[in-house]
């Protein structure tokens, strides 16, 4: 893709929309554009070729996100017939709107001029891809097959997003015309995906082969009219679907947390409503692009291309969540606040017919405020993750310990009671088994907890397994952290861990304590009997009479 872009022909300059509507000349390294500085293109003539004039609110790389239809076609069309006029070592003839004209020849862009943007717009649909590649490797079954799917649409996405992101004329035609009917059908296969996936885990819902049948039927028809037919209100069409599938999928992970309690489902919903609160907004702002002045309509472009980062970020998170993934996460999230300032500017703009500058001032402020506010939050939702406090962890330790240090047989039921107050899950429970360290299973639902009865036995008694006999292995089991509202992470498993192994040390301080009391009493007794026992002697011996002898 790369390769392609890089060979494809561009004028040495740099564009804006101005107030009108019009291409700005903004910066040029060709010394004879230079005179041009801060003119508007109005057309573009080219040897054997009719003049072209150019609207400047449709150059523009993708039209996926144009909503009108006849605007769609008309950007469309204006980007294949730009690709046609400019032709490498072609002169052509930029024609300005005050009669000025300037002749100068387009080159190759080379990769130099492709921009960061692109490079990281494609490294995040590599990242994607490769996930969903991994993830269908690992095990190969239904639900993982659905996440591979959305991961390579979502990574297509980000793809063609990346060439959206290319700065230049907005000649880029690499499909045909066919560029935005494409991503809609990515859209849609992509909830149909995510439905059914839905419908699958982490509880099977009782109509998921009519809902699986009804979304795949839905899918291949709108992608089937949208790229061969043409559909009337295609956009519209791709945006109801998209919301609907966010809304139903809100409400199934609902009914799936009352029929099992499962985390997952819980971390799930929270992540459904965000984004599908973020694509409302996002369509809002598309939808009212008509009553924006041409200056702010550059902006939203980028409006669109942050929401795919945001939903392509998620969906790269999803199979982590039990995992520390904190640059993840923080990415994420700033790409929603990020959809969040640029949206409400937009709106701003549009609905209360603010300046430029007083829209930007406000939306930052606005997205500035609702993040510091609940930066902490935000990413406590995001995997329901609950800080266990050092005061309340340091109690429940010592409670335990005590406990464990009086009734030694009953370590294991003590242990089981520490993590239940500590991590509060639904199922906590002893099972045969062995690990070395805790880990988390079934992807954050269940923790599985290393159990050493032995080492809690009495220092000094005998043991019950000094016969030769071995304990059977055995583990703490518990599922559903939280009663069921969040995964247990990595954090925790280290947590587990770190809680066994002072409990371990609290109880052996304990009983050193204990044995060191136990030795001081015998010496201080052993002192005193050697003491009084001698100055019983000598007073038995210096006794006058035979009566005090006897009654020393």
């Amino acid at each position: 893709l790369a390769r392609t872009l890089a060979q494809s022909p561009d004028v040495d300059a740099r564009w804006r929309l101005d107030s009108s509507g019009h291409l700005q000349l903004v910066s040029s390294d060709l010394p004879w554009l230079r005179p041009a500085l801060g003119r508007s293109l109005e057309f573009i003539v080219a040897p054997g070729f009719a003049p072209l004039y150019v609207d400047g609110r449709r150059v523009v790389n993708s039209t996926r996100w144009v909503a009108n239809d006849d605007e769609r076609a008309a950007a469309a069309r204006q980007q294949t017939q730009m690709a046609r006029l400019l032709a490498p070592d072609v002169p052509v003839l930029l024609g300005f709107t005050d009669r000025t004209s300037v002749r100068v020849t387009p080159h190759v862009r080379g990769y130099a001029t492709l921009g960061i943007t692109f490079w990281l717009l494609c490294g995040l649909g590599l990242a994607l891809e490769l996930v969903g590649a991994v993830v269908i490797l690992v095990r190969q079954d239904v639900r993982n097959l659905l996440y591979a799917v959305m991961a390579q649409c979502q990574a297509l996405q980000m793809l063609m997003a990346a060439v959206d992101a290319v700065p230049g004329m907005g000649n880029l035609s690499l499909l045909g015309g066919h560029e935005a009917a494409l991503r809609m059908a990515l859209d849609v296969v992509t909830c149909a995906a995510l439905l059914n996936a839905t419908l699958l885990y982490p509880t099977p819902l009782p109509p998921r082969r009519a809902l699986t049948w009804l979304s795949w039927i839905a899918a291949v028809v709108f992608g089937g009219a949208a790229l061969l037919f043409d559909l009337p209100q295609a956009w519209w069409w791709c945006e109801a679907l998209s919301l609907s599938t966010g809304l139903l999928v809100v409400g199934l992970l609902g009914w799936s947390y009352r029929i099992t309690p499962h985390p997952y489902a819980s971390v799930m919903r929270r992540l459904s409503i965000v984004t599908t609160g973020s694509l409302a907004l996002v369509t809002i702002v598309v939808a009212l692009n008509d009553r924006m002045s041409g200056d702010v309509q550059s902006l939203v472009s980028a409006v669109p291309v942050i929401w795919t980062v945001f939903f392509a970020s998620l969906l790269l998170m999803s199979p982590f969540l039990a995992r520390s993934q904190h640059m993840m996460r923080e990415f994420a999230m700033l790409a929603g606040v990020s959809t969040l300032a640029t949206s409400v500017d937009l709106l701003f703009v549009a609905v209360f017919s603010f300046n430029q500058f007083a829209s930007i001032t406000t939306s930052l402020f606005v997205a500035l405020g609702v993040y510091a506010a609940s930066r902490q939050w935000l990413l406590d939702q995001m995997i329901g993750a609950r800080a266990v406090t050092t005061e309340r962890l340091f109690e429940h330790l010592l409670r335990i310990a005590r406990k464990v240090e009086e009734q030694p047989e009953r370590a294991a039921d003590w242990q089981l009671e520490l993590f239940h107050a500590v991590f509060q899950p639904l199922v906590a429970r002893h099972e045969p088994g062995f690990t070395k360290t805790t880990r988390w299973y079934e992807g954050g639902a269940g923790l599985l907890v290393p159990l050493a009865v032995e080492q809690f036995g009495n220092a000094g008694s005998p043991s019950q397994f000094d016969d030769g006999e071995q304990p059977e292995p055995r583990l703490i089991v518990l599922r559903f952290a939280e009663r069921g509202k969040r995964l247990f992470t990595a954090e925790d498993a280290r947590l587990a861990d770190r809680i066994v192994e002072q409990l371990r040390r609290a109880v052996a301080h304990d009983r050193a304590i204990e044995q060191g009391r136990s030795e001081e009493r015998g010496r201080i007794a052993q002192d005193l009997h050697d003491d009084i026992g001698a100055r019983l002697l000598t007073l038995m011996y210096k006794a006058p009479n035979t009566e005090m002898e006897d009654y020393v």
